[in-house]
Order: structure tokens, then sequence, then C-alpha cells
């Protein structure tokens, strides 16, 4: 694991701020404890995203929590991807408890949720809010639902594939 990786991580199991957190820093310890004014707007963001019929209305509610908490939609979404916000980190595919974080969701709600949102958005790219290079929405090719990634010319792309998956004229 290199340095990136490892300061990545440090970030996501003790971030120096967090919405809805409140961060006491004691000597060479961080701990952490609910802001109870966003306790319960937090709780009914991911209720209100269980109930998201569709992408219109994921917006609608990304527009609505914006006003409320007085940031981005961007903010908003990675409220709604953060584990921590269940008292988890995940790492190497598994969640690892983060005893020191009290949870304001639990960990089953935050996993519905990640569920909910990729079947709402199937071109969510989660790991845009990690890093800065990548856009929210992936496109995906229609042919073979591959994402379409930068730098990738149509020569690439023609070599990857197969005589069955090149569409032909209508």
């Amino acid at each position: 694991m290199n340095i990136t990786n490892r300061t990545k991580d440090a970030f996501e199991k003790a971030p120096h701020s967090i919405l809805g957190y409140r961060v006491d820093r004691d000597e060479n310890k961080k701990t952490y404890s609910i802001n109870p004014e966003y306790k319960h707007i937090i709780q009914a963001l991911y209720t209100d995203c269980l109930a998201a019929k569709n992408s219109q209305d994921l917006i609608a509610l990304f527009l609505r929590y914006e006003k409320q908490f007085g940031r981005t939609e961007a903010d908003v979404l990675n409220i709604l991807v953060r584990p921590f916000y269940a008292g988890y980190f995940k790492m190497h595919g598994e969640f690892q408890r983060l005893e020191y974080v009290p949870p304001i969701i639990t960990l089953d709600v935050f996993k519905k949720v990640q569920n909910h949102l990729q079947n709402l958005i199937p071109n969510l790219n989660l790991n845009s809010l990690t890093n800065s290079k990548m856009p929210l929405y992936v496109p995906k090719c229609h042919v073979c639902c591959e994402p379409l990634l930068s730098g990738l010319g149509m020569d690439t792309i023609a070599k990857n594939l197969t005589a069955e998956q090149i569409p032909t004229p209508s």
C-alpha cells in the first residue's frame, strides 16, 4: 500500500471535520460525537433516498437537502455514500467497525442505500467523490455496457470488440 492510499484511508477513518459530527482533539487522538442539530436530518436523508422511485426523485432529494445543509449536491451524495455515518470504514471490500464513531444510521440502512443508488443511477461513479479527475456520472457504451474512459480512441475500442458486438447499420 502506497503513501497516497494510507493517507486516504487515514482521512476516511478519522476526518478532520465531517457534517453531522463534532470532532474533539486530545493530543494524538480524535473523538467524535453526534451533532444533534444534524442527526435527524441525516437519518431522514437516508430514509428519503430509499423512498426515491427514480433518478428525478433523487435529483429533487439532492436539491432539497442541498438547501437544508447549505452544501452542494455532491456533498449530499457524499453523505449517502460514506460508511462513516454507520460507524464503519470499508477496506478491501470489507466493512470494519470504527469503535470511536457513534453511528447515525445502521450498517444495514447504509448498504440498502448503496444498492438503491446503484439501481437508480447505474452509471453513478462513487469513486468520483474521492478522485476529482473522475466525473460524477460515467457514460457507458451502449453495445458492451463498459465504462467509457478518456484516452481510449476508437482504434483501441474496436480491437476489443468481437464481431457479434459491432453494431450493424439499420
